[in-house]
This record gives structure tokens, sequence and C-alpha cells, in this order.
């Protein structure tokens, strides 16, 4: 659960314009497209340990 999403939109704060930003939206366990959260390009990475 959480780990699949859809891209809504991209954007950036006025203060910050080099830093984009994601509308994003998560499914739940069933499924079903959670409410939209904006979130920064680093919270919606992966790590992969090799």
């Amino acid at each position: 659960a959480g780990t699949r999403g859809v891209l809504i939109n991209t954007g950036h704060y006025e203060e910050y314009p080099d830093v984009e930003f994601y509308l994003v939206q998560f499914e739940d366990e069933s499924g079903t497209l959670g409410l939209s959260l904006g979130c920064w390009a680093e919270e919606l990475s992966v790590s992969i340990d090799s």
C-alpha cells in the first residue's frame, strides 16, 4: 500500500523557483486513490542497496 501513485501536476513555490515539487495521489490497499499530496522529488525517490 502507498507504493503506486499518479502524478497530477508539477510546479514550484515562488520562494524556490529552481526547486520543483509534485502533486501526486497514492493508492490504498483496495486500489482507491487517496487525497492529493504535494511532495518534493527526494520524497518520491527510492534508494536501492546494491
